[in-house]
């Protein structure tokens, strides 16, 4: 007798809606979890890049100050970049007064001069509108240094950053700068012409998990 397999009459199930609902939750857990995770390591990436622009901005300005200061001879702290506050030498600060421009200062005298002549003079100038950090450096014209043969005076400190004015290109070496109490100026005076500190804070990012800030002190000493 010629036999036949038997066929399965069960038929191939499909998903039911409860099986479905399920991988679709776990789908989405998942999903979530992956997007979560890149998230955050994004953050913390930029977070971290944040970190090193200012541990960058303070080697920067720190070594930059702090070499100038040990070949300058003199120093002078002034409110503002202007030539209203730079007018003469009464608009430099005293003792803990507090400015915005800090200008370091190489000079010389001749024997039987009765006064030095400036050879160089180095700036630093600080703007609370645009919070950043500029630097310009400026070597002496022989016309500023006088002439000791026909009894013409140096030309002081004021006089020469006042006509240059308009001249002096500072450039930038630290950006997103704020002093640490809004208000005051970045360059502390300790010691009138002879010494003082920077301080400013750098921030770096604007969301509350990515910004980064540091407190940037540099103190300058003038040997001379």
């Amino acid at each position: 007798m010629k036999t036949f397999p038997l066929r399965s009459r069960s038929r191939k199930r499909g998903y039911t809606l409860t099986e479905v609902l399920i991988a679709l939750g776990i789908s989405v857990a998942l999903g979530g979890a992956a997007t979560w995770f890149m998230m955050e390591g994004a953050r913390a990436s930029l977070k971290a890049t944040n970190n090193s622009v200012n541990d960058l901005a303070q080697w920067s300005i720190f070594v930059a100050i702090s070499v100038d200061s040990k070949t300058a001879n003199g120093m002078s702290v002034y409110s503002t970049f202007t030539p209203a506050d730079m007018a003469d030498s009464t608009k430099r600060l005293n003792k803990d007064g507090r400015g915005n421009v800090l200008i370091l200062t190489k000079s010389s005298q001749d024997a039987g001069s009765s006064r030095a002549a400036y050879d160089k003079i180095t700036g630093y100038i600080y703007s609370p509108t645009t919070k950043n950090l500029r630097k310009f450096e400026y070597t002496v014209t022989a016309a500023e240094k006088g002439d000791l043969a026909t009894n013409v005076l140096p030309a002081t400190l004021e006089e020469i950053l006042v006509n240059n004015y308009t001249t002096l290109v500072p450039h930038i070496i630290g950006e997103n700068l704020t002093p640490p109490v809004t208000g005051f100026g970045v360059f502390l005076v300790r010691e009138r012409g002879h010494s003082g500190i920077l301080s400013i804070e750098a921030a770096q990012g604007i969301d509350a998990r990515t910004v980064n800030k540091k407190l940037i002190e540099a103190s300058f000493f003038i040997r001379g």
